[in-house]
């Protein structure tokens, strides 16, 4: 992360980022992604991941000045799972936990209290995903309330976050930045071979399986236009081997056996097909941080108008968005991109430029050290277990 280098932060600190994110979000937009920029600028960060990450992730983050470690926790109800966690965070005096993912921040807003070294540590958590129903998110909701911040991509997720009760005050926006493409690793997890892609136009579906109805919707719009255009190929790429079956299981359903699946660490993926016509983004959690993901590899997107989306994405300008997830609509704006190539050259053109005018891992360092300095102020005059803070009035997300 060289554009991090060379950066003077206000105060040097000492900053565990705990994560439950899988490898792939970690490193693009999560928590791994704070810990290279963080180290990058003479940051002490220790990084503990609550699942575990291949070994060639676990050394690049070393080669990076990371201090990684491996704790794995099933969930908030696994006591043995946060009791080892506990001892593995016992004697660390940080200045701020860096919580990323919903597990996580659980996790560290109920260790906090425990651990004499944390009653002081400024709590942050990002990427915390939706809230589900019933007891499990009434739960995880009066946690994320006692975070000093919680990090947001856009003001639609803050403001989904507000309406579920989580006080604005603490809401803080970070928009995602563009990440650079990673070292490359010799070889990738994939169900089948990489190494030679038939010729022929791909789509390629961005899929980290956080919803899988819109990714098998996605998946029969390839199938729609695939009769009349025989070249057309479909790449799809998961999180998870898990997903990946899934995936391949589905697609045989609709007599597609040709079909590529790349699972795993996809980002170190550097053989990508040379024809893609377009990356189609299903709705879900990570809408926003694949987009931008498809934008850097210089795909034309095509993707589900959530809020979220439309808030960084125009249409017919940086993207093509659809405003329903059926695969009718989806399949209609593929054979646009299909039949006019002059769409996905200037969709990739202006996406390109948008990018660069957008967030760097400098530019995200400073807002990062601007949260830090004000949680730890924050923490110093805090009592060691906070009350609840009252919901706010407004529905405004801070920037």
């Amino acid at each position: 992360m060289g554009g991090a280098k060379g950066k003077d932060m206000s105060l040097k600190r000492r900053i565990v980022l705990i994560s439950d994110e899988s490898a792939a979000v970690a490193w693009l937009w999560g928590a791994g992604h704070a810990a290279r920029i963080l180290a990058a600028a003479g940051q002490e960060v220790h990084l503990v991941a609550l699942r575990k990450w291949p070994e060639f992730v676990q050394k690049d983050y070393a080669a990076h000045g990371v201090d990684y470690k491996c704790c794995p926790v099933r969930g908030w109800w696994d006591w043995q799972g946060l009791r080892r966690l506990g001892r593995l965070l016992r004697g660390v005096a940080a200045d701020v936990w860096h919580l990323g993912g919903l597990r996580a921040a659980v996790a560290g807003v109920a260790l906090r209290t425990a651990l004499p070294e944390g009653r002081r540590t400024a709590l942050v958590a990002s990427a915390v995903g939706e809230l589900r129903p019933g007891l499990a998110g009434w739960f995880a909701r009066q946690h994320l309330r006692r975070l000093h911040r919680l990090l947001v991509a856009t003001r639609a997720e803050g403001e989904r976050y507000h309406r579920w009760g989580i006080p604005a005050a603490i809401l803080r926006r970070l928009p995602p930045w563009v990440v650079g493409r990673p070292p490359v690793r010799r070889t990738v997890p994939s169900t089948s071979p990489t190494t030679a892609w038939p010729a022929g136009r791909w789509i390629v579906l961005l899929n980290a399986d956080d919803d899988a109805a819109a990714s098998r919707w996605a998946i029969i719009a390839c199938d729609i236009l695939r009769y009349n255009r025989p070249d057309l190929r479909l790449l799809i790429v998961t999180d998870t081997a898990a997903a990946a079956q899934r995936a391949i299981a589905f697609a045989r359903r609709l007599q597609w056996d040709d079909l590529r699946v790349v699972a795993g660490p996809w980002w170190q993926l550097q053989d990508w097909p040379a024809d893609v016509t377009a990356a189609v983004v299903p709705a879900g959690a990570w809408a926003v941080h694949q987009t931008l993901t498809a934008i850097h590899a210089g795909w034309p997107v095509l993707a589900v108008a959530t809020p979220d989306v439309q808030e960084i994405l125009e249409d017919g300008t940086t993207a093509l968005l659809v405003a329903d997830a059926a695969p009718s609509a989806l399949a209609s704006a593929l054979r646009r991109v299909l039949d006019e190539p002059m769409i996905a050259r200037r969709l990739v053109a202006a996406a390109h430029t948008w990018a660069g005018q957008k967030g760097t891992p400098l530019q995200a360092l400073e807002q990062l050290d601007t949260i830090y300095d004000e949680v730890c102020r924050e923490a110093a005059e805090r009592p060691a277990n906070p009350p609840v803070a009252a919901r706010a009035p407004s529905s405004s997300v801070h920037d």
